[in-house]
């Protein structure tokens, strides 16, 4: 059994390294085509990930505890991008609760929300939203860059901003829920053909004894 964990945990450490390659990739590309197939890539790893973590709680649940982790969302645009946090989290079975403090130090001293989202649930899926989060905060940075709007600073401006946001936001995660699905039935088609080919084994057994 201890061989059979740590080859999970191998084949694991192997998607985890090329999900991080695949998303520092996507955040170095000016093509929208090839930054959306890096991130799906890295969304089907990062399922085929939870799938092997799941197996691996299976064997011994105190491998994967129920936890949680506290993640402070930097400005700009923090209230926005908890959006995109809580979507990741939801995605991969996370809840989330958002909180703000204000704080009088920012702002140069004129003060702003400091917001911070709590995040419950298993380790593993912990691990994954550390992983994808700062890397497709990243990219959208880098895309608020091209978006315009009625005035360099203005409120059309910010207002496009934080479309941008939430439509990037959405597609993460439709994206992630559609990888997680396909892992999640790829996973179960593999232990029903396991099955069936045990069945056979013991049909044609019973068969060569008679």
């Amino acid at each position: 059994m201890t061989e059979i964990i740590e080859d999970v945990r191998d084949k694991s450490a192997s998607k985890i390294d090329l999900v991080r390659k695949l998303l520092a990739k996507a955040e170095s590309t000016d093509s929208t085509a090839e930054r959306d197939a890096l991130n799906e890539r890295a969304s089907q790893l990062v399922a085929a990930y939870g799938i092997d973590e799941a197996m691996l709680a299976s064997q011994d649940e105190s491998l994967d505890k129920i936890t949680d982790v506290s993640v402070l969302l930097e400005r700009p645009f923090a209230v926005d991008f908890r959006g995109l946090l809580g979507n990741i989290a939801q995605a991969l079975h996370l809840k989330v609760v958002v909180s703000k403090r204000w704080n009088r130090d920012q702002n140069n001293g004129y003060g702003g929300w400091d917001v911070t989202a709590r995040l419950f649930g298993y380790e593993s899926d912990i691990r994954r939203v550390q992983l994808l989060y700062p890397h497709l905060r990243n990219q959208v940075l880098a895309g608020l860059a091209n978006v315009d709007g009625e005035a360099e600073y203005g409120p059309g401006q910010a207002a496009n901003k934080r479309a941008y946001i939430a439509g990037f936001a959405g597609a993460i995660y439709l994206r992630l829920n559609r990888a997680e699905k396909d892992a999640k039935a790829a996973e179960k088609a593999r232990e029903d053909a396991l099955r069936d080919q045990t069945l056979l084994a013991r049909v044609s057994d019973d068969h060569g004894a008679e």
